[in-house]
């Protein structure tokens, strides 16, 4: 496999975890790479908030050796901000820094910032070009096809790469789309003969075909995978055995779901107490399609303590 790179990081494969909200925290990051991910990408990080002193750098990133490299994602409006919490993370161990100008909430919305940075170019170029400049690792931006339409797409990731990013990711829905509707993968294609920066393709990859589908049809360099993997890790080696191979992987077993649910659990003891509300969200991923997968969410849902969920995702997937 010819040896990709995002700046003077070396990058094993194609295969990215992209930044979830309350999912890719560290034992769950390093779980994926047990499946193939290569590179993953923090949930994101409030710039305004490591800059006021709002929040500790040491407790919105932890960085082992296991967790390697790892990209810090950072979501902001104001330069200042985005350039004291990118140097703070090159300093605790970031490999590369990535800016969050793609996320569609309407907390980040009224504040400029996430997909809505996108319709004001020029405070993209100020906050990248800033920050590219404030540390020594690549920095890496996120964006959609736009706020509204992607009329604009094109401009944006050229000023992207012109401000010195090192790669640009691309959902292929604009802000205003949120999560409905189709990614349209043609902006990506389109981005991807503009630009000559490597290109992360993202949005609507269920499976290892549709990653190797993205390749082919877009271009892309690198393809990030979200809410897919959610719960279901495997999607990782199913995507890489497909793109080394050109064939598909059987699904994992309720054996292998089990297990890995449970390896899930041993990671977030080695590093901190596990927390219940995101075991339960990741219930949903581990069972579905399972049969009795409907039934294990209800008995999760009831559970008090750690130890009656442990107990219960030891015993529960028998013949499931």
């Amino acid at each position: 496999m010819t040896a990709l790179h995002i700046g003077n990081v070396k990058i094993k494969n194609p295969f990215i975890l992209a930044p979830l909200a309350n999912f890719t925290d560290l034992p769950f990051r390093i779980l994926c790479r047990k499946y193939g991910v290569a590179l993953a990408v923090t949930e994101m990080i409030d710039a305004e908030g490591i800059f006021h002193d709002k929040y500790k750098i040491k407790e919105e990133f932890t960085n082992v050796k296991e967790d390697r490299p790892i990209s810090a994602q950072i979501v902001g409006s104001n330069p200042d901000a985005m350039v004291y919490s990118a140097k703070a993370l090159q300093k605790e161990g970031a490999d590369i820094i990535d800016i969050n100008m793609g996320c569609p909430s309407f907390k980040l919305s009224k504040k400029g910032a996430g997909a809505k940075i996108l319709d004001n170019i020029e405070l993209i170029h100020k906050i990248v070009t800033l920050t590219v400049k404030s540390v020594k690792i690549p920095v890496t931006v996120k964006i959609r096809a736009g706020w509204n339409d992607d009329k604009n797409a094109v401009k944006i990731a050229k000023t992207i790469e012109k401000a010195g990013a090192s790669a640009i990711t691309i959902h292929a829905r604009t802000g205003k789309m949120k999560f409905r509707g189709k990614a349209d993968w043609t902006i990506i294609k389109k981005i991807k003969k503009a630009v000559k920066i490597p290109v992360i393709g993202n949005g609507d990859v269920r499976s290892a075909e549709d990653a190797i589908d993205m390749l082919k049809k877009t271009g892309c360099d690198f393809v990030m995978i979200g809410r897919a993997s959610v719960g279901n890790p495997f999607i990782f080696r199913e995507c890489l055995h497909y793109f080394k191979s050109n064939k598909l992987l059987k699904p994992a077993t309720p054996g292998e779901r089990r297990d890995a649910f449970l390896e899930l659990w041993n990671i977030s003891k080695k590093y901190y107490e596990p927390e219940f509300s995101r075991f339960k969200l990741y219930s949903y991923g581990f069972t579905k399609t399972l049969k009795g997968g409907k039934f294990f969410r209800e008995k999760i849902s009831n559970t008090k303590t750690l130890d009656e969920l442990k107990e219960l995702i030891e015993n529960s997937f028998v013949g499931m």
